[in-house]
């Protein structure tokens, strides 16, 4: 018994996947995970800690309210019915529009229409 991986794996990359993988014990190189969705990008070892720093900073130039909302709708996604996603939406749409980003957002705007 696997923990919760199979299940987990299962809503990645469906249950016939899934159960050839898990019942055979089946193990794969990082192209066979590519390919079936396991990972999103292979880079040669040599590269890794560089992608792994652009990739850092990408999400750090993502209003972080934003962000934490976005991950935990996607983690969501499969756990709750429609009415509790919608009222997680319009609660993290309060929160991303109260957010300090926002107000920076809004006030480079402004700014902005003030200089035209």
């Amino acid at each position: 018994m696997a923990d919760l991986g199979p299940m987990r794996l299962a809503r990645m990359i469906g249950m016939a996947r899934a159960k050839y993988l898990c019942l055979l014990g089946r193990r794969f190189s990082a192209q066979e995970a590519l390919a079936l969705g396991i990972v999103h990008e292979v880079v040669p070892l040599a590269e890794m800690d560089a992608r792994a720093q652009t990739l850092a900073q990408e999400l750090l130039t993502i209003p972080f309210t934003a962000l934490k909302h976005t991950k935990r709708q996607i983690n969501n996604a499969f756990e709750k019915d429609s009415a509790a996603l919608t009222s997680d939406l319009l609660q993290a749409q309060e929160d991303c529009l109260a957010s300090p980003e926002h107000a920076a957002v809004m006030e480079r705007y402004r700014a902005e229409q003030a200089e035209r």
